[in-house]
């Protein structure tokens, strides 16, 4: 099944090209102050084109959310329905950053949007470079049916992410959330009905399962190992109060991530999950061959497609910990590019196409097994279709979350811990803490390249 190969993990890993941000800003710096369009708003706006043509918007979309949800076919009604402005769309691939910023130094700006561009993650960098600007003006111009309510219609956790110092710098696609998963069968036969309480009787449930089907090759418990989404990064968010310091960085020196990353250590030292630790277990899932997992939602459906939801359950919340973080919640956002002509229209676009009244948009995005970013989806679309009964329960998660931060070194620090986690699942460093203490010292130093 190919779609088990267009995770969104698999893209995000690719999005590392923004850790070099840092330098390129420089090139940024000497770009010409973007002209003030109408009221003042940031923009370059200008005048319609000569001979009574439509204005043209061109948004810059990463391939795998074209190949998802419909949105040639939906702008294809927009642009019917608008006839003045003529909107396309571009598939974003690396090398995008610097070349819109070239062309916007040439005044000939190619593109108004992009998408996607991940507040989180993205949006310190792309504002000190001048790459991306604030939507407010926009959103608040705009007649486009849900505007004038959108900020009021975010999930709270989606607005902490969207707004930064008091300004919205992306628009939401939709969430991807880390979610526990159960094989039934599996499940069931060592009395395993729900999601067990802590880490401990997760380890104890998990053991069990592989001593009981070590003959037909299952393992008990099976994660990644990426940052803050699965393996020990996942773990340490889930029972953190605090996960990151106030530097922005994961706290990995903390006695709290090296539990975490103990734990997964010994379900590999115990043969409960494959060795070595760290690799991709998509074919173990489709295989069938996992007892329980937590990983993206998405991937969890993606199981139930395969073997159907009598052998895997919908997508469960994690363990909640009294004031942890219980998961990283990501939303997927799209940012209004600086420096391009008819930010209007170009804004006026994305709420249409990705607003909470487009349910053509919002249906398709649950298709796909990701959960909406508005309340009033969920109110309208998720609770009338029993299919959809388990973004409900990802809702109620959602409301106990902690905010990832926004942070400006994302890659560098998923990097290092990715090379020290293995090292230390390796034996290669064999005390977790002096890993850690490694892995941070190289972060730092990298950090401090970029001052």
């Amino acid at each position: 099944m190919t779609a088990m190969k267009l995770s969104r993990r698999d893209f995000l890993r690719a999005s590392a090209a923004f850790a070099g941000m840092a330098l390129i800003g420089s090139v940024a710096a000497c770009a010409p102050a973007a002209k003030q369009g109408e009221e003042g708003k940031t923009g370059g706006e200008k005048p319609a084109p000569a001979g009574g043509g439509p204005k043209v918007v061109k948004l810059l979309i990463m391939p795998w959310i074209t190949g998802e949800v419909p949105v040639d076919n939906l702008l294809r009604q927009y642009n019917s329905e608008h006839p003045e402005v003529k909107v396309e769309v571009d598939a974003l691939a690396d090398g995008w950053q610097q070349k819109h910023l070239a062309s916007v130094r040439a005044g000939n700006a190619i593109w108004n949007t992009a998408s996607e561009f991940d507040p989180w993650r993205e949006g310190l960098a792309g504002i000190k470079m001048g790459l991306v600007q604030p939507m407010d003006d926009y959103i608040s111009a705009s007649t486009i049916p849900g505007a004038s309510t959108l900020k009021d219609d975010w999930l709270d956790l989606v607005k902490a992410q969207m707004v930064i110092e008091g300004k919205v710098y992306a628009l939401p696609m939709d969430m991807d959330v880390t979610a526990y998963g159960m094989q039934l069968k599996y499940c069931d036969a060592v009395g395993i009905k729900e999601v067990p309480k802590t880490w401990e009787d997760i380890t104890l449930a998990a053991k069990e399962i592989r001593s009981k089907f070590k003959g037909e090759d299952v393992f008990g418990f099976v994660t990644g190992n990426w940052w803050v989404y699965d393996g020990p990064g996942g773990i340490f968010y889930n029972i953190s109060k605090k996960p990151f310091t106030d530097e922005g960085l994961l706290d990995i020196t903390s006695d709290q991530f090296l539990y975490a990353l103990n734990l997964c250590k010994s379900w590999q030292d115990q043969d409960i999950s494959p060795m070595p630790f760290y690799q991709d277990n998509t074919d173990i899932w489709k295989k069938n061959k996992i007892g329980m997992t937590f990983e993206p939602g998405a991937w969890i459906i993606w199981g139930q497609k395969i073997w159907g939801k009598e052998a895997i359950a919908n997508p469960k919340s994690m363990p909640i910990y009294p004031g942890g973080g219980v998961a990283a919640c990501e939303t997927m956002g799209m940012g209004l590019l600086k420096g391009a002509p008819y930010p209007k229209e170009a804004m006026d676009a994305l709420l249409w196409l990705w607003g909470p009244s487009n349910e053509a948009m919002q249906s398709a995005i649950c298709g796909t097994a990701k959960t909406p970013a508005y309340k009033s989806v969920y109110d309208k679309l998720v609770q009338p279709n029993p299919d959809w009964a388990w973004m409900l329960d990802m809702r109620a998660m959602y409301d106990k979350c902690i905010p990832l931060p926004h942070v400006a070194s994302y890659a560098i620090q998923n990097d290092a811990m990715t090379v020290w986690t293995q090292k230390f699942f390796l034996g290669e460093e064999k005390d977790p803490k002096t890993a850690m203490e490694q892995c941070l010292k190289e972060i730092k130093d990298q950090l401090a390249k970029q001052k």
